[in-house]
């Protein structure tokens, strides 16, 4: 009967009823079975995991992709921060602290990690010549974990 209720749930009450906790009905009889009634069991630390989620991804599109780069970014700097810590200042540790997502950083590489605005530099000619490029990639800050 759930699984009739959630598949007429657009139908009955429009497609914004289709939410995450709806999902999450189709799932409660197999928990039941599992581990007894449902007054048994605390959500709390389920619901403030999803809460943490929500915050690590923004819009509608490419929504894996910006999970696992905040999931690694994440990650990254708990294994940096004592590095960090010795070389940058107050500012630069407290915005690497924050919780949200990290929305000034960029992964340009396998763990490589850029702090700021990405910007195109036009090169001068002398170091045109040296490198063989007309233009470069310019950051604030570049984190390479090795």
């Amino acid at each position: 009967m759930i699984m009739d209720f959630h598949r007429l749930l657009p139908e009955l009450y429009g497609n914004n009823s289709c939410t995450h906790n709806a999902h999450l009905l189709c799932h409660m009889s197999k928990f039941v079975r599992l581990w007894g009634p449902l007054w048994t069991q605390s959500t709390f630390d389920f619901e403030s995991k999803h809460g943490h989620l929500k915050h690590l991804f923004h819009g509608k599109h490419h929504i894996i992709k910006q999970l696992l780069f905040n999931v690694d970014i994440s990650m990254t700097l708990q294994l940096l921060r004592p590095k960090l810590v010795e070389i940058e200042d107050d500012k630069t540790i407290a915005f690497l602290s924050r919780r949200a997502p990290r929305a000034n950083m960029n992964c340009i590489g396998n763990h490589v990690y850029t702090l700021g605005v990405i910007k195109q530099a036009k090169l001068t000619s002398q170091q045109c010549r040296v490198i063989h490029l007309v233009s470069a990639r310019v950051f604030f800050r570049l984190y390479i974990l090795c």
